[in-house]
């Protein structure tokens, strides 16, 4: 398997920057923050072929961090976004839409009565406006990793906890109704590190898991994956890998048969080996290999697509792949590979100095996908959010070093800003622009984000919009204070 994975590698490396245009295909690649550290974590296509991403900030107000919830539209254009939870940190990790309903996210918060992390879900409506939200907690720290949705639309959450009598991490597990009401809470486990990464529906009453396990025999962790039913009650359990230590990151299914990707660290080695299996649907084994390297390396989120028979997008977190390289942190490539899980020819990075991170990646409704994560280069604050939407499975959308930042920040009602008005709007040759006795500065964008004017203003500033065409465009106002409103314009 070495010398697969060595071709593997450096043709990778060689095409990390030759993207081209797909054809006939919607592709994109967009970065998005705000004056804080924004990740982007989960993300969801809507029936109209826009978007949903769903990940932490600090670029909203006054707390360390807080889950957000992101609107595009199907070019990945800013449409609105919202905010949620309380003093403390927050972090969306999965965004799930159900039509004509409304949204749900799953992840973590560290804003309830007990102080600790707990498993987080909120509900919305289809506007964004918060309905509910839940928190659980099991007695320690509880982090979600990942959620699916079921037929009857409660919602299933997979993570960790260390409320264990050393400390140590279990697998925890939690479904509830689709008004936020706890059916089961579960948590099981060693007394090593055992957790779950990803969840997957596989009938409209049973799902599989996947993350480690720690086997004594070995005493060493193991990839893992179960079979349970939505009762909560374990159906099967397995653990895979030979030498070396073993984490599961992400797992899909493929008619019957069962495929995960992750990482593993070679006994007596320190870096990390990609991995792959294929899973009988008892959970027998039927292959599993790794891709070895001289880089550090790991596997980490996958999907099948449509547009080609048995084929998969993956993604790969790489330190120090060889040329180009960056020093400081990981670099993230998406790769197209085929039905072995071998690679296929074509890949592409996106990435800057210091870590770059993909965290979901979904199939789309024209047979291709469209992935989120985020950048630790790019934007005002610290961490940018950023969605590539695949349009081809051979012409990944083209990279840059220089990307237009979008502001991922959409509020009218900031305290700094309070007396701001924006109007007319819709509006036609003049936009007035109006905050009292203060000074702020003003950036017009267009719907893709390009800049178009900018400029610094003491109470008030006419705009000329004549030679403005038909379409949206957002006007962002920033306060000395630091807070910043996005205004949503019509032409």
């Amino acid at each position: 398997m070495e010398n697969q994975f060595v071709k593997h590698g450096a043709l990778l490396v060689v095409g990390l920057f030759l993207s081209v245009a797909s054809f006939g295909q919607i592709s994109f690649y967009k970065v998005y923050s705000g004056n804080g550290y924004d990740k982007g974590e989960g993300i969801a296509q809507l029936p109209d072929s826009g978007f949903l991403v769903t990940g932490s900030s600090s670029s909203f107000g006054e707390a360390p961090s807080q889950v957000f919830l992101m609107r595009l539209d199907s070019m990945g254009a800013f449409q609105w976004s919202k905010a949620y939870g309380g003093i403390e940190s927050e972090e969306g990790k999965r965004v799930m839409p159900v039509p004509g309903f409304g949204y749900y996210l799953a992840g973590t918060s560290s804003s309830g009565p007990s102080g600790n992390f707990d498993a987080y879900l909120i509900f919305t409506d289809e506007a964004g406006n918060q309905q509910w939200e839940v928190r659980t907690d099991q007695g320690a720290w509880e982090r979600v990793h990942d959620a699916v949705l079921m037929a009857d639309t409660s919602v299933i959450i997979i993570g960790e906890t260390d409320s264990t009598y050393n400390g140590n991490i279990d697998l925890f597990a939690a479904r509830y109704d689709k008004l936020g009401s706890l059916i089961w809470k579960q948590q099981w486990g060693t007394d090593q590190d055992d957790f779950g990464n990803a969840i997957v529906s596989i009938s409209d009453t049973t799902m599989l898991i996947a993350g480690t396990y720690y086997v004594a025999d070995s005493s060493q962790n193991k990839g893992y994956v179960a079979k349970m039913h939505i009762d909560g009650s374990l159906i099967w359990e397995k653990t895979y890998g030979t030498q070396g230590d073993y984490w599961l990151n992400d797992i899909c299914t493929v008619g019957t048969n069962i495929k995960v990707i992750g990482e593993r660290i070679k006994t007596g080695k320190t870096d990390h080996d990609g991995y792959f299996a294929h899973i009988q649907s008892d959970g027998t084994l039927s292959y599993g290999e790794e891709f070895y390297s001289t880089a550090d390396t790991r596997n980490g989120v996958f999907t099948p697509y449509t547009a080609a028979t048995d084929k998969f997008f993956m993604s790969e977190q790489t330190i120090n792949p060889g040329v180009p390289t960056f020093e400081d942190g990981e670099d993230a490539f998406v790769s197209r590979f085929n039905s072995g899980l071998y690679w296929d020819n074509y890949g592409t990075g996106y990435n800057g100095t210091g870590q770059d991170q993909i965290n979901d990646i979904k199939p789309t409704s024209d047979g291709y996908a469209v992935f989120v994560g985020f950048h630790t280069t790019y934007g005002p604050g610290g961490n940018s959010v950023f969605v590539v939407k695949i349009g081809n499975d051979g012409a990944f959308p083209p990279t840059t070093s220089n990307p237009t930042i979008i502001n991922i920040v959409f509020l009218e009602d900031l305290v700094a800003l309070k007396s701001l008005k924006v109007y007319p709007n819709p509006v036609n040759d003049q936009l007035t622009i109006s905050i009292e006795e203060t000074e702020f500065d003003y950036t017009l964008l267009d719907a893709s984000g390009k800049q178009l004017l900018s400029g610094h203003a003491w109470s008030a500033q006419q705009l000329d919009f004549s030679e403005q065409s038909q379409g949206v465009y957002f006007l962002q106002v920033s306060h000395q204070s630091g807070e910043t409103a996005v205004v949503k314009l019509v032409k």
